[in-house]
């Protein structure tokens, strides 16, 4: 599974922003190729326009 959670640097306090369970061997995608799309999708679709790739 991967996760995209903010935080906001405090304990406990963060929240999923994007999540998705892996199957490489039907998708083969690895778990960092799943990460830069849920960024990308959240950095587009939450307008995070400071974003720095």
């Amino acid at each position: 599974m991967v996760n995209l959670v903010h935080s906001s640097g405090n304990d406990g306090e963060y929240f999923t922003i994007d999540y998705h369970i892996c199957d490489p061997s039907t998708d083969k995608k690895t778990k960092n190729d799943y990460f830069k799309e849920m960024f990308m999708n959240a950095a587009a679709s939450k307008n995070l326009d400071s974003v720095i790739l």
